[in-house]
Formats: structure tokens, C-alpha cells, sequence
């Protein structure tokens, strides 16, 4: 084998004794990041017909991420590797541009979804949670770590569910 094609093979090669393994399997090297969320400034106007959604774009909220690859598996035939990952996120404040607590206005993505499926109910079924659904915003206001990591109780899931 040519040196370089050699030298290539030692260290670009996924195998548990090259150079490039360790990176793989858990990077050296800082991963990052962002997410960006659209905060609607005017929720209130949409019963207007004129009115037009207003988004106002927040972010990025950086995030670095610690991967890790574990129950590694080799193929039988060498060129395949079968692997669980696993990642830690630790929020980058320095990097952000807004905080976790930042209030946002978004889409109430619970009552739409039920609305949707209650497109497809029998009559009666459709009479009862169409009373549910007009007691409903159509917009939340959440924290962003609510929306991204935390949750957030809806009357409407727990309805729904019983």
C-alpha cells in the first residue's frame, strides 16, 4: 500500500485504534448550536380581518452540545458501525442573544392540533369539543424554556385525555 493511502487508511478510518475514532465517538472540538423563535406581537388582532400577524424573530439562543456515542457495534463487514448517541446541552449565555426566561407569544399548537382532529369527529363528539375549543386562545405566552425543554400544563391535554 502507497504511504499516503496508508497514512490515510490509519487515521481517517473509523476503527477503535485510529486517530479519528476519539473524535468521533465524543468530539474534542465544541458543537454548537442555535434556535431561533418567532415571537408574535400582536396575538390580539386576529379576530381584525385586516389585522396581519406581526413576528418579531428572537435569538439565537446558542446551545453547546457534548455528544457521546456508546454500545458501538462493528459490522461483520467492516463497513458498518451501529451506535446509541447521547448528547448534553448546556445553554451558551455568552453566545445568546436573549435569555431562557424571554416571554414569547406563539401559536397555541394544542388547540389547533385539536381542532384538527375534531374536523373528523361525529356530530355530536364535534358539538362538545367545539364548545371545549372556543374557550381557547388561539395564542399562548410561555417562557422559552417552557417551550423548548421544560413543557407546560394545557386544561385542554388533560380534557382531552379523561
Amino acid at each position: 500500500m502507497p504511504y499516503l493511502a496508508s497514512h490515510i487508511s490509519q487515521n481517517l478510518e473509523l476503527r477503535t485504534d485510529s486517530r479519528s475514532y476519539a473524535d468521533w465517538k465524543k468530539p474534542s472540538v465544541p458543537l454548537f448550536f442555535d434556535i431561533f423563535i418567532f415571537n408574535w406581537t400582536n396575538p390580539n388582532d386576529i379576530k381584525n380581518a385586516s389585522s396581519k400577524p406581526i413576528l418579531q424573530q428572537l435569538g439565537p439562543y446558542r446551545f453547546r452540545e457534548q455528544p457521546d456515542k456508546h454500545n458501538i457495534t462493528f459490522g461483520d463487514d467492516n463497513l458498518t458501525i451501529t451506535y446509541s448517541k447521547s448528547s448534553l446541552y448546556n445553554f451558551d449565555v455568552d453566545g445568546s442573544s436573549g435569555s431562557l426566561d424571554d416571554v414569547v407569544n406563539t401559536v397555541n399548537m394544542i388547540a389547533l392540533g385539536a381542532a384538527s382532529a375534531a374536523q373528523h369527529l361525529d356530530s355530536l363528539k364535534f358539538f362538545f369539543a367545539n364548545m371545549m375549543l372556543n374557550s381557547q386562545e388561539i395564542h399562548v405566552t410561555k417562557k422559552v424554556r417552557e417551550i423548548l425543554f421544560e413543557g407546560y400544563h394545557d386544561g385542554l391535554l388533560s380534557i382531552g385525555k379523561n
